[in-house]
């Protein structure tokens, strides 16, 4: 799929700054160059790719991190993968915060009844502590119609994410 220009200007706004594209608290991290280990982010200042100095703020946590909190982790990929529609002033239907710097209990995710269907499940919230599948957070991920989340240009489940995502609701209390 190849989205047009009205399809871009979803996600491309003004509230999440019209460039969409890596943080610097997602490459502020060891990466392997093919046997050579360096922090992404001072690989790519060495080779030019910034004007000046990267801004940078605490790194967040990947799946990939050792020991990560699951919930940082998840928080972050939120705050990567939806967030940009997914704030305030965002162009996201529900009203939600999935900004990474949010509080947990400021997102209005938890506990809280969906605004935009329930997908056919009795019962379900945005987040169900303890219960992925009445959870629509976790559920639209799984989903590839119009229903899923990402809605646009989504036409393949990360299985690393919804596993993720799963175990972090299944913890919850």
């Amino acid at each position: 799929t190849v989205p047009g220009r009205a399809d871009c200007t979803r996600c491309h706004t003004s509230p999440a700054g019209y460039i969409l594209g890596f943080r610097s608290e997602q490459l502020d991290r060891v990466h392997d160059y093919g046997g050579a280990r360096e922090n992404q982010l001072e690989a790519f200042a060495r080779i030019g790719c910034f004007e000046g100095e990267p801004r940078t703020r605490p790194a967040w946590p990947g799946f990939d991190t050792p020991d990560a909190d699951p919930t940082g982790q998840v928080r972050a990929y939120l705050a990567a993968n939806c967030a940009f529609c997914h704030m305030p002033k965002g162009t996201g239907n529900a009203r939600i915060d999935l900004r990474y710097e949010t509080p947990l209990a400021r997102t209005n995710l938890r506990g809280e009844p969906p605004g935009q269907g329930d997908l056919g499940v009795r019962g379900a919230l945005l987040v169900k502590p303890g219960q992925p599948s009445k959870s629509l957070l976790y559920l639209r991920m799984l989903r590839l119609d119009a229903k899923g989340m990402p809605n646009l240009a989504h036409n393949a489940v990360d299985k690393q994410a919804t596993a993720a995502v799963k175990r972090w609701i299944a913890g919850m209390r």
